[in-house]
């Protein structure tokens, strides 16, 4: 049956506040109504879906702290919006806690089997469809998931309530269901023929053969069954258990390589947050191979010699220095950055304010430079980002003890490798797509290596409290969101949604620049005669990431939370 002739006219439920009320009724919980923005004085979670944002808020009025909350949307979201992220993934999470000088990180990161080699790459196929075909789809691309691992440890070391309990929404979304949004909409159809050729997928995220509309219904009742046997018997099951076995099956009958084995010996990663301090305030990100957090805090170290209010907020200096140090940010990370468990990544080296300094002054802030100004390769000539996506997920905690949390997670693709487990919900990953595609290169796969990833969790402090939690979906837009929302903030003392609403771009390692079409055509003409090809796309573009924003406004002594109007996100405050 064609997409075409299958629509049907449908009962249309989305009605997101009212549904989740419904929900949570059946088990007698209360609920806050979630907004594209909200106000709390207590607490605040922020996340891509309003079931999201309500079920991490959930946490909190039931007396959980920030890890709670994030621990429990985290869930959720893998379970409302499952093209973007799910317990087949990966992901990293930063932690501040009220009584604690430093911030943590849970690194939870996909990891290669052990059974991987640097040649396994390199495949004789006739063209680079199929090449590239197997590199992103089916489970050849899928690396061992540690989303289950690394939410469990974060509950168990930082939360205050059992896992069970965190997990009961995520249950109940999958159980009863929850209605489709545009974004999961778009993504059904943008992915249909992939998701057609695995029939565990297409029976479990289709209804009966065709894309959910904006609207529908959508029930996961198997990963329902998944959730339940998590929260009863804990992540040991996921691992050890009978999971692991159906995850280990079924890649083998697909033609991966993860095995019990490798479940068995995947453990999440405490690390210490990366750090850096810009224009008085401290900024906390995660390390690598999360490598968007090593991006963002070099590319402000850079911003932070020249005077960006005094060029103006979304004019063409200002962009032009913004991308310039990100540029520096995005080679250096081609450069330097993979798994440190591998690679030795000078981090302390690339946040120093001397490297900065030096990176700064090889800025022209009259033209766009040449590549080999940096003295570095000619990204040109390099394999990297070749299958960039707007996928992956963010959100944001606090509470009313001043615990922040700042949670970026992913499938790495739309719908990851688009297989299912059979019998299990379980939505897998197609994280080798991470990795450098031959030999010889520091992020080229390993046993047991996670790929680099630019996912870029941050929080920010203020005269040592709480003041900023931040991060973005987008894949190598993650960073450069990232950085602008922050600009805005600090530098053009924008308000956390005009923050976030501002027109955004993108500018990478390539001399194309691409930008939000809401941008001033004088501002654009100035750019192009700056060295810039600029590519002008939609006003509000879905490509540029989906920030999510905590903020505390000392004025009104309360935490402000805003979702990025290019999402469905919500803000959930009490």
């Amino acid at each position: 049956m064609s997409l075409g002739s299958a629509y049907r006219v449908r009962w249309k439920a989305w009605a997101s506040i009212g549904f989740l009320a419904l929900l949570l009724a059946v088990s007698g919980i209360t609920s806050q109504a979630a907004a594209p923005m909200a106000v709390g004085e207590n607490g605040m979670v922020v996340a891509a879906n309003p079931l999201a944002a309500e079920a991490g808020l959930e946490m909190l009025r039931r007396g959980g702290n920030a890890v709670d909350a994030a621990v429990a949307a985290a869930f959720a979201i893998g379970v409302v919006e499952p093209h973007g992220s799910g317990i087949g993934g990966g992901g990293v999470m930063v932690i501040k806690l009220a009584d604690s000088d430093e911030a943590v990180v849970i690194d939870y990161i996909a990891r290669a089997s052990h059974d991987a080699t640097p040649d396994m790459l390199i495949w004789d196929q006739p063209t680079p469809a199929e090449r590239e075909r197997r590199y992103t789809t089916g489970w050849s691309s899928v690396l061992v998931p540690g989303t289950v691992a690394g939410l469990a440890l974060a509950v168990e070391r930082y939360g205050t309530l059992p896992l069970s309990e965190v997990l009961q929404p995520a249950i109940l979304l999958a159980r009863e269901g929850f209605p489709v949004t545009a974004t999961v909409f778009e993504a059904l159809l943008d992915n249909y023929d992939a998701l057609m050729a695995d029939p565990e997928t297409a029976r479990v995220y289709l209804d009966e053969g065709i894309p959910y509309f904006e609207g529908d219904i959508m029930r996961l009742p198997d990963l329902a069954d998944t959730l339940e046997r998590i929260a009863d018997e804990g992540p040991d099951v996921f691992y050890r258990g009978e999971i692991a076995r159906k995850i280990a099956d079924a890649s083998r009958r697909g033609g991966g390589i993860i095995t019990v084995y490798d479940l068995e010996t995947y453990e999440p990663i405490v690390r210490s947050a990366i750090k850096t301090t810009y224009r008085g305030y401290e900024l906390y990100s995660a390390p690598p191979a999360a490598s968007g957090g090593l991006l963002v805090l070099e590319a402000l170290n850079v911003l932070e010699g020249f005077d960006l209010k005094a060029m103006g907020a979304g004019s063409a200096a200002a962009i032009h220095a913004v991308g310039e140090s990100l540029r520096i940010g995005y080679l250096d990370r081609l450069r330097w950055v993979a798994d440190p468990d591998y690679v030795r990544v000078p981090v302390e080296q690339l946040l120093s304010k001397v490297y900065a300094a030096r990176a700064r002054q090889r800025i022209d802030l009259e033209r766009r430079a040449e590549y080999d100004r940096y003295d570095l390769p000619d990204p040109r000539q390099v394999w990297a980002e070749a299958y960039d996506s707007s996928d992956t997920t963010h959100l944001g905690a606090v509470d009313s003890q001043g615990n922040i949390v700042a949670l970026t997670q992913t499938l790495t693709h739309f719908f990851g490798a688009k297989v299912t487990v059979p019998g299990t919900g379980i939505l897998m990953n197609n994280s080798l797509s991470g990795f450098w595609y031959q030999p010889g290169n520091l992020n080229s796969i390993e046993g047991g290596k996670r790929p680099r990833s630019h996912m870029a969790p941050t929080l920010v402090l203020k005269n040592g409290r709480p003041y900023i939690s931040i991060g973005s979906p987008g894949s190598g837009r993650i960073p450069t969101a990232v950085v602008q929302v922050l600009v805005n903030l600090i530098d053009h003392e924008m308000d956390p949604y005009e923050a976030v609403d501002a027109p955004r771009f993108y500018a990478a390692t390539e001399p194309v620049l691409e930008v939000e079409g809401r941008f001033d055509p004088e501002v654009i003409e100035a750019l192009r005669e700056m060295g810039y090809e600029v590519q002008v796309r939609e006003p509000y573009d879905l490509y540029f990431g989906g920030v999510h924003l905590i903020v505390y406004d000392f004025e009104q002594d309360a935490w402000v939370g805003v979702a990025d109007p290019r999402r469905d996100g919500a803000a959930a405050g009490y």
